[in-house]
């Protein structure tokens, strides 16, 4: 599991790690799954969610009662992954 290339990116991991909202490039779903498993492991990372810059879709991984604190945040990080994407692919 390595971080890639962005523009070739599919799918991203979207976390919360020392209070910072970050997010990890995968290839493929496959890759995404590995990413998320392995941040769920870890005890000082929340894993938000896997995002879908083609389909414009977010997965969450948290409930719906935690979902709420942080749809600011998620929200402003997916548009500007899909913005960058679609730079990308003109």
């Amino acid at each position: 599991m390595k971080q890639m290339n962005q523009a070739r990116a599919r799918y991203y991991v979207l976390y919360l790690h020392d209070g910072n909202y970050l997010y990890h490039a995968a290839e493929d779903k496959l890759d995404a799954q590995q990413v998320l498993a392995y941040y769920t492991t870890r005890t000082d990372i929340l894993v938000l969610g896997t995002y879908d810059p083609h389909n414009w879709y977010f997965d969450w991984a948290i409930g719906e009662d935690d979902q709420h604190a942080h749809l600011i945040h998620v929200n402003t990080i997916t548009d500007k992954l899909r913005q960058q994407h679609e730079r990308w692919l003109r």
